[in-house]
C-alpha cells in the first residue's frame, strides 16, 4: 500500500472517521513511520478527520459530512489535462 501510495502521481483523499479503531490505527502508523508520513505529506494527498464518525459513516450527520468534504475536495481538484 505504501509503494503505491508513494508512486501515485494524483490527488488523493483519506476520510479518517474519529471513532473507527482501524482509522486511528493508520493515522498512528503515518505519525510512527517515516516512510508514510513523507507519503501523507505530500502536497498531492489531503487527510481530513470526521468529527464523530465511524468506520461506515452510519449516521446521516457524518454521512453528509463524508460526501461534503468528497465534493469540496472534488471541486478543488485541477482540471484534466487533455492529452
Amino acid at each position: 500500500m505504501i509503494r503505491g501510495l508513494q508512486e501515485f502521481p494524483g490527488s488523493i483523499l483519506f476520510l479518517i472517521s474519529q471513532r473507527d479503531l482501524t482509522a486511528q490505527e493508520f493515522m498512528s502508523l503515518c505519525r510512527e513511520s517515516g516512510a508514510w508520513g513523507r507519503a501523507l505529506s505530500r502536497d498531492t494527498v489531503t487527510c481530513t478527520t470526521l468529527e464523530g464518525a465511524d468506520h461506515t459513516f452510519s449516521s446521516k450527520e457524518a454521512l453528509v459530512a463524508a460526501t461534503d468534504e468528497s465534493v469540496r475536495w472534488l471541486a478543488e481538484l485541477p482540471p484534466l489535462r487533455k492529452d
